[in-house]
């Protein structure tokens, strides 16, 4: 069943929610009066806020209260530093248009979106969502079980089955192509910055890749897919909230119209330690064709959806490259952004090499 999409063309100032509500960008700004407003409910007080999640591009806090039916919200805001909120205005406003114009069609399980919000310039955005609090974060650095990994990939499958070559994505104003002359600019520099930074310390295999990938990256971005769907393009451990039965995907700045198979091997290269993706690739990706056939998506089988996966792995290293390079400097980062380049690249060399290779 194709899910009804919303390609209404909407202002970028609009405020999504409770008009009369303002963009909120530090914690500190929020108050029960503007939570009331945004919520549509009477907010008593708000007991407590804390950071959140391990973001790079951006803040996450929980405010709990005391209000009707509502114990905890989470409040999404941009990064501190000024500057990169203007390199990622972009990414903000994708975000900011999936909740308010996508998720509600979408089955697959992501948080509720009580208030969302852009400024005209995309580099102030305030989302307020449903807290997934018991569920808890997964660590994109230890890696995941093949348990929690299928059901990564059965939620995936409902991204996908939904929007599967769904002509209406081309319309969406969040899904418009990248700039590749912007990429073909930045990729070259971010891709040195992070050889000088990481250089010694990534596994043997794993700067030959990059360097052999980075001429090819305009080319890659510019693929046309058949099939095509919604896709998150960074559908990662980090960005998923697992309880002991279900999983829900948060964090869609990176939303994009493109092939299933790089969701499916972004995932997999860089959620698994590369022993773990080696035993049970092939059964995990049965997994997800099984929960898109139930969806009801047909003609799409093993060995292309193999084929897929052999380009789409260069997911893992492309977005590695770009995110450090974007992100605030911390220690766990740098520890992220070194496991995800090594068992992506490892993945690409698993699969017989790469098209670009």
């Amino acid at each position: 069943m194709r899910a009804q999409l919303d390609t209404t063309q909407l202002s970028p100032d609009r405020l999504y929610g409770c008009p009369m509500a303002s963009i909120i960008t530090e914690p500190t700004e929020v108050t029960a009066d503007w939570l009331s407003e945004t919520l549509n409910l009477r907010v008593e007080e708000i007991t407590a806020h804390e950071p959140i999640g391990t973001g790079q591009m951006s803040r996450n806090f929980r405010f709990e209260l005391i209000a009707d039916k509502m114990t905890s919200v989470v409040l999404k805001v941009p990064a501190e530093d000024e500057s990169l909120r203007e390199l990622a205005a972009g990414v903000y406003e994708r975000e900011v248009r999936f909740y308010a114009d996508l998720a509600s069609s979408l089955p697959c399980r992501v948080p509720e979106c009580f208030f969302a919000a852009i400024a005209e310039t995309g580099g102030d955005f305030t989302l307020v969502l449903e807290d997934l609090a018991p569920a808890q974060q997964g660590d994109q650095i230890a890696g995941c079980t093949p348990a929690q990994a299928g059901l990564a990939l059965k939620n995936l499958a409902l991204l996908h089955g939904p929007t599967w070559n769904n002509p209406e994505l081309a319309s969406h104003p969040a899904l418009a192509p990248h700039d590749s002359a912007i990429l073909e600019e930045i990729y070259p520099l971010a891709h040195t910055q992070f050889m000088e930074r990481y250089g010694p310390r990534l596994m043997d295999h794993t700067g030959d890749v990059l360097e052999a990938l980075a001429p090819h990256t305009v080319a890659w971005v510019e693929e046309t897919h058949d099939p095509f769907t919604l896709a998150h393009a960074d559908y990662r451990l980090d960005n998923l909230l697992f309880t002991a039965d279900s999983v829900a995907a948060v964090d869609w700045q990176t939303i994009r119209i493109g092939s299933p198979g790089q969701d499916v091997a972004y995932f997999l290269g860089n959620s698994l330690p590369i022993d773990v993706r080696r035993e049970y690739e092939d059964t995990l990706l049965t997994t997800y064709l099984d929960a898109l056939f139930d969806y009801g998506v047909t003609g799409y089988d093993l060995d292309q959806l193999k084929a897929d996966c052999a380009l789409g792995a260069w997911s893992g290293p492309f977005i590695a490259v770009l995110g450090a390079f974007a992100a605030t400097d911390t220690e766990r980062g740098d520890e992220m952004f070194i496991s995800m380049a090594d068992r992506s690249t490892a993945q690409i060399l698993d699969q017989g090499g790469h098209p670009y290779l």
